[in-house]
């Protein structure tokens, strides 16, 4: 009564009973713990829940989450349970993404080791870098959640001690039908926020990827060109060197040709040179001695 009394008070003056939750590591950690005990699924459901929609599920697993966390005396709210543990869970699949799941681990144990990997970009690097400074990165106790694990540092809690919704109903009800349909709404809300996140997130992702390829073919397209103008340039050097050993031949031939010019001029120089002096000539002219 008490509880439906408060509901009643904070619907008729639109004050949310949620407060900022200040998330410490052992809150955290048991966060991880009971999401982990709830499934992905939340509760089990009757037979004529089966066909509920996914978003109605979420719900359902949330608002256990919050109430198995509020039995542990964290006063927390679906919405701020969702978005906790999927921040948490955003940044772990990141840096596997990234990284990759065996080398995530030993990077998050030795963030040295990632200086090492010359296959990683700058950017690749500084993602990584900025992922691990986070406050909260809690990584190892994500990698158990996911492994189905124990959470490591998460000291035993009995969450079979907390009372869960009855098998077959996502919703308590208190009769405020109203305040049930805004919940929904708001869930509602979220999940389209968070998908058109995701939408985004892929559209972006996609871009750089065309921009990535666009670019790799622009590469190839100038290196294609480059040897055509390497091939272009080695016939053109061949075809000068011919043009060149061509007129070098020329040349000589011509000085050939001038030399042979030159000898018989010289030739004919001599034979006019040796028809002027003629014996018979000098015979005919030498002095007469006494008889």
């Amino acid at each position: 009564m008490e509880d439906g009394q408060a509901a009643n008070s904070l619907k008729g003056t639109k004050i949310s009973p949620w407060h900022r939750m200040k998330w410490t590591d052992n809150v955290v950690r048991l966060l991880i713990a009971v999401v982990a005990y709830v499934g992905d699924d939340g509760p089990e459901t009757g037979e004529s829940h089966k066909r509920k929609s996914v978003v109605l599920q979420k719900k359902g697993k949330w608002k256990t989450v919050s109430k198995v966390m509020i039995g542990k005396g964290c006063h927390v709210s679906p919405q701020q349970c969702e978005d906790k543990f999927n921040d948490l869970n955003k940044r772990y699949k990141k840096l596997n993404d990234i990284l990759g799941r065996g080398t995530s681990c030993q990077v998050v144990e030795n963030p040295g080791l990632m200086e090492s990997m010359p296959h990683l970009s700058s950017k690749a690097k500084d993602e990584v870098r900025k992922i691990l400074s986070s406050k909260q990165l809690f990584y190892q106790e994500i990698c158990a959640y996911h492994n189905g694990q124990k959470i490591p540092n998460c000291p035993d809690v009995d969450l079979q001690g907390c009372s869960l919704p009855v098998k077959g109903h996502w919703r308590e009800n208190d009769g405020s039908d109203e305040d049930e349909e805004n919940d929904e709404s708001e869930d509602d809300d979220s999940e389209n926020e968070d998908e058109n996140v995701n939408i985004n997130a892929e559209r972006t992702r996609r871009n750089e990827e065309g921009q990535r390829v666009s670019i790799v073919a622009e590469s190839l397209q100038l290196e294609k060109q480059r040897l055509n103008w390497l091939r272009y340039r080695s016939k053109k050097d061949m075809e000068f060197e011919r043009l060149k050993i061509e007129n070098e031949t020329l040349r000589l031939e011509n000085e050939q040709s001038m030399a042979r010019m030159k000898m018989k001029q010289l030739e004919v120089d001599l034979r006019h040179s040796d028809a002027s002096v003629d014996p018979i000539t000098l015979g005919t002219q030498r002095p007469q001695g006494k008889e």
